[in-house]
Protein backbone atom coordinates (compact mmCIF):
# COMPACT_ATOMS: atom_id res chain seq x y z
CA UNK A 1 0.00 0.00 0.00
CA UNK A 2 2.97 2.76 0.69
CA UNK A 3 4.54 1.82 -2.78
CA UNK A 4 1.46 2.13 -4.65
CA UNK A 5 1.20 5.15 -2.58
CA UNK A 6 4.53 6.62 -3.24
CA UNK A 7 4.39 5.95 -6.78
CA UNK A 8 0.74 7.77 -7.19
CA UNK A 9 2.16 10.80 -5.43
CA UNK A 10 4.97 10.69 -7.81
CA UNK A 11 2.66 10.46 -10.92
CA UNK A 12 0.72 13.65 -9.82
CA UNK A 13 3.92 15.49 -9.33
CA UNK A 14 5.45 14.50 -12.47
CA UNK A 15 1.81 15.43 -14.10
CA UNK A 16 2.12 19.01 -12.12
CA UNK A 17 5.53 19.48 -13.19
CA UNK A 18 4.41 19.04 -17.16
CA UNK A 19 1.67 21.29 -16.16
CA UNK A 20 4.31 24.05 -15.06
CA UNK A 21 6.42 23.57 -18.03
CA UNK A 22 3.45 23.15 -20.91
CA UNK A 23 1.89 26.83 -19.06
CA UNK A 24 5.30 28.67 -18.93
CA UNK A 25 6.42 27.21 -22.60
CA UNK A 26 3.19 29.24 -23.38
CA UNK A 27 3.59 32.10 -21.49
CA UNK A 28 7.47 32.68 -23.11
CA UNK A 29 6.01 32.13 -26.61
CA UNK A 30 2.53 34.41 -26.17
CA UNK A 31 5.71 37.04 -24.78
CA UNK A 32 7.67 36.60 -27.06
CA UNK A 33 5.12 37.41 -29.76
CA UNK A 34 3.93 40.77 -28.03
CA UNK A 35 7.29 41.87 -27.91
CA UNK A 36 7.87 41.12 -31.43
CA UNK A 37 4.53 42.97 -31.98
CA UNK A 38 5.19 46.02 -30.34
CA UNK A 39 8.63 46.35 -32.04
CA UNK A 40 7.04 45.82 -35.56
CA UNK A 41 4.67 48.73 -34.51
CA UNK A 42 7.72 50.85 -32.77
CA UNK A 43 9.62 50.56 -36.52
CA UNK A 44 6.38 51.78 -38.20
CA UNK A 45 5.96 54.73 -36.07
CA UNK A 46 9.73 55.69 -36.51
CA UNK A 47 9.62 55.25 -40.36
CA UNK A 48 6.39 57.27 -40.37
CA UNK A 49 8.22 60.06 -38.47
CA UNK A 50 10.90 60.30 -40.65
CA UNK A 51 9.01 60.49 -43.72
CA UNK A 52 6.83 63.21 -42.08
CA UNK A 53 10.53 65.09 -41.19
CA UNK A 54 11.27 64.38 -45.43
CA UNK A 55 8.06 65.96 -46.36
CA UNK A 56 8.59 69.32 -43.82
CA UNK A 57 12.00 69.14 -45.34
CA UNK A 58 10.86 68.88 -48.87
CA UNK A 59 8.14 71.46 -48.60
CA UNK A 60 10.57 74.47 -46.65
CA UNK A 61 12.80 74.18 -49.44
CA UNK A 62 10.37 74.90 -52.35
CA UNK A 63 11.27 72.05 -54.69
CA UNK A 64 12.52 72.90 -57.97
CA UNK A 65 11.98 70.90 -61.65
CA UNK A 66 14.77 68.83 -61.52
CA UNK A 67 14.50 67.69 -57.57
CA UNK A 68 10.76 66.65 -58.22
CA UNK A 69 12.17 64.99 -61.52
CA UNK A 70 14.65 62.77 -59.70
CA UNK A 71 12.78 62.05 -56.89
CA UNK A 72 9.68 60.85 -59.11
CA UNK A 73 12.71 58.57 -60.74
CA UNK A 74 13.21 57.04 -56.91
CA UNK A 75 9.94 56.55 -56.73
CA UNK A 76 9.34 54.82 -60.28
CA UNK A 77 12.30 52.67 -58.92
CA UNK A 78 10.01 52.00 -55.89
CA UNK A 79 7.14 50.89 -57.44
CA UNK A 80 9.19 48.86 -59.83
CA UNK A 81 10.25 46.63 -56.82
CA UNK A 82 7.08 45.48 -56.29
CA UNK A 83 5.25 41.90 -57.29
CA UNK A 84 2.90 44.08 -59.99
CA UNK A 85 3.19 42.53 -63.62
CA UNK A 86 2.18 46.38 -65.32
CA UNK A 87 3.60 49.73 -64.50
CA UNK A 88 2.19 52.47 -66.05
CA UNK A 89 4.54 55.23 -66.52
CA UNK A 90 3.93 58.96 -67.85
CA UNK A 91 4.83 59.92 -71.70
CA UNK A 92 6.68 62.58 -70.75
CA UNK A 93 8.78 62.47 -67.67
CA UNK A 94 7.97 66.48 -67.31
CA UNK A 95 4.41 64.48 -66.77
CA UNK A 96 5.81 62.19 -63.37
CA UNK A 97 7.44 65.68 -62.46
CA UNK A 98 3.68 67.61 -62.57
CA UNK A 99 2.19 64.70 -60.52
CA UNK A 100 4.90 64.74 -57.61
CA UNK A 101 4.81 68.98 -57.71
CA UNK A 102 0.95 68.50 -57.32
CA UNK A 103 1.79 66.28 -54.58
CA UNK A 104 3.99 69.28 -52.62
CA UNK A 105 1.84 71.38 -53.67
CA UNK A 106 -0.87 69.04 -51.30
CA UNK A 107 1.48 68.58 -48.54
CA UNK A 108 1.69 72.25 -48.31
CA UNK A 109 -2.03 72.74 -47.69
Amino acid sequence: ILTAEGERQSNILISEGRKQATILEAEGARTQVILAAEAEAEAIIKINEARARGLSMLKSVNPDQALLTIQGFDALREVAKGQATKIIIPSDLAGLAGTLKALVEIVKD
